[in-house]
């Protein structure tokens, strides 16, 4: 795992950077925090949520939701909990923003929450159809839950509102791959490298899944 800190392993520098008393430097630790195995967070970054910035309380809150939850002392948990309320708080001042809402989604979804995450993606989309992180992360969440027939309803309906976005093409892509429908698969990630062609993400997937069909002149050919 390469980070844009230029080591394989960021997670010294992520260290170092949470350590540190400006606060400015604890909030890039925290929100590199996704750059680490899920495994490894709680120990990077659970002194924050007890962090004297508020903020920075929030953001902890945010990045440990998907770890939180097993072999956690009573004051770990009080911890998450009253740092868990206050980014909640946080995002119920903002729940006429569609972003607030999909950050919702996806604290519910990673709180295991199903319910209560598919209400703030829809909300997100009540508030504005066009709003493309709403899309990614519901599809997302619908992924993690085994649940990819839904998920694909929700990625045709984006496209039906965003027929140029590539991220939502890519998506459908990737979810054609898992449902082994290959030439699909295809259509989808040669769209989505076609839209953004300076986005190596989108053509890096389209040319590998070419090479794995045995199609190696066209994958040389994808830029």
């Amino acid at each position: 795992m390469r980070s844009w800190l230029g080591a394989e392993d960021p997670t010294h520098a992520i260290q170092q950077a949470l350590q540190d008393g400006n606060p400015l430097l604890r909030r890039a630790g925290l929100e590199l925090l996704e750059q680490v195995e899920p495994e490894q967070r709680w120990a990077l970054a659970h002194e924050h949520l007890k962090d004297p910035v508020r903020s920075l309380r929030i953001l902890s809150a945010a990045a440990l939701a998907p770890v939180a939850g097993q072999n956690l002392t009573s004051d770990d948990i009080k911890s998450f909990d009253l740092a868990s309320s206050e980014y909640l708080t946080s995002l119920q001042w903002n729940a006429d923003d569609p972003a607030a809402q999909v950050n919702l989604g996806n604290f519910y979804s990673a709180r295991n929450q199903p319910i209560l995450a598919e209400q703030a993606y829809r909300a997100a989309l009540d508030l504005d159809p066009a709003w493309l992180p709403a899309y990614i992360n519901w599809a997302d969440h619908l992924r993690v839950n085994n649940r990819d027939r839904e998920g694909e309803a929700v990625l045709q309906q984006g496209l039906q509102k965003l027929p140029n976005s590539a991220a939502l093409h890519h998506s459908l892509g990737l979810l054609a791959i898992r449902q082994k429908q290959l030439p699909q698969a295809l259509v989808s990630l040669k769209q989505a490298a076609m839209l953004e062609p300076e986005d190596s993400r989108f053509s890096i997937v389209y040319a590998a899944l070419l090479i794995n069909l045995g199609r190696q002149d066209e994958a040389r050919a994808v830029h």
